[in-house]
């Protein structure tokens, strides 16, 4: 056995009301912060103004930024670091959204002088650009799904090419994150359900990739276990659940940091592209159990062993974890179904699965090599031809 493991490189802080400790946190990296968060949710429930207190005790001058939008664009981004100044550091405040702009601007902030362009931030995000630096990135995530407060991703959006793209470096990860799930009980179940199946995706992904490894492969088996569990009694509003469920996703965070995603989010991140508003668990929804078919039907034995492991902590009656892999799609199918997301691609989106297809082979080509199954654009074209 040979690998190689990242882990991570962020301090967690996990517990009810810790995010007090957010000002202690940001002040090891100086005196004046960026908080980057959306409009009315964070500071509706207070959890604003927690942090600004945090902050303020800890000698640390706060700007905020709180026009984060769903799905977020590299314009989105220029605009988070026109509001930045001097910022020594960018608090992440909220779900996936609030942390990608926060990473993506928080290398603008490092690297432009204070004068980013979309079509500069945009060459980090295709690669034409090497990312050299960014600023400390402090997060506090509100929901339990992305991972992204302790992975080294971010995603945006360029509105002009339809592209969704995620892009990563070492620099991208959170130096620290305050995993307090007091902020993750008031998300609406609707919000709850997405973005947890976002974390089991991260998971099972994770698991079948060609990037899996024996230590990423006990942390999926783990999170995965817990989406199972408590997932659904999160979406119904138990307390305990959604701890359980802040550590999956902070699993998950784990998983993918190492192993990499697959053919599901690549074809996800293309629906996205093409739909600004499509909310990326509902993306993922539609086609999840779809590749995971296609991967079964394609694979060698130790896929569909993989796949029969996955089932099987959905709770599918697996006997023979290869002979019975195929149950993985009635399972994934059954979670989507008990979380309300079972809405087609063609619901969703308004392109045909050829565009969809050539869209994720050209901006989400690293997932789709990910893949256990080698995948070419017909073959993404037929997976989204069977989930539309």
């Amino acid at each position: 056995m040979n690998f190689d493991y990242s882990g991570s490189r962020t301090d967690v802080m996990f517990g009810r009301g810790r995010r007090d400790e957010a000002g202690e946190l940001t002040a090891r990296y100086g005196d004046e912060a960026l908080v980057v968060t959306t409009r009315n949710a964070m500071q509706d429930a207070g959890f604003l103004d927690d942090v600004l207190t945090s902050l303020e005790g800890a000698g640390v001058n706060a700007t905020v930024f709180e026009d984060v939008q769903p799905n977020p664009t590299v314009e989105n981004v220029v605009d988070a670091a026109d509001a930045g100044g001097d910022a020594d550091a960018v608090v992440a405040l909220g779900g996936g959204s609030p942390m990608d702009v926060s990473k993506a601007t928080a290398i603008s902030l490092a690297t432009f002088d204070g004068t980013p362009t979309a079509e500069g931030i945009w060459g980090y995000v295709s690669g034409e650009r090497s990312m050299q630096d960014a600023l400390p990135v402090v997060a506090v995530p509100s929901t339990s799904g992305t991972g992204s407060h302790v992975d080294p991703w971010s995603v945006v959006t360029y509105t002009e090419e339809n592209a969704k793209v995620g892009f990563g470096g070492d620099v991208l990860v959170p130096r620290a994150a305050v995993v307090d799930p007091e902020i993750a009980d008031e998300m609406p179940a609707s919000l709850t359900a997405r973005t947890g199946f976002d974390a089991f995706c991260h998971l099972n992904e994770s698991y079948v990739a060609k990037g899996a490894d024996a230590l990423t492969d006990a942390h999926a088996l783990r999170g995965m276990d817990l989406v199972n569990r408590h997932l659904r009694r999160s979406v119904e509003g138990s307390s305990g659940s959604r701890d359980a469920m802040a550590v999956a996703d902070t699993l998950a965070g784990f998983c993918e940091t190492t192993s990499g995603v697959v053919a599901t989010h690549a074809v996800a991140h293309s629906i996205s592209a093409f739909g600004h508003d499509v909310a990326h668990g509902d993306a993922l929804a539609s086609v999840a159990s779809e590749v995971a078919r296609y991967n079964v039907e394609n694979g060698d034995d130790e896929t569909k062993r993989r796949y029969g492991e996955i089932a099987e902590t959905l709770g599918a009656p697996i006997a023979d974890r290869k002979l019975d892999a195929h149950l993985v799609v009635d399972a994934v199918d059954e979670l989507v179904a008990d979380l309300g997301l079972q809405a087609s691609v063609g619901e969703l989106v308004d392109a045909s699965p050829q565009t969809l297809a050539e869209n994720a082979v050209t901006y989400m080509g690293t997932a789709l090599r990910n893949n256990p199954i080698e995948v070419d654009e017909e073959d993404v074209a037929d997976i989204i031809e069977n989930a539309y």
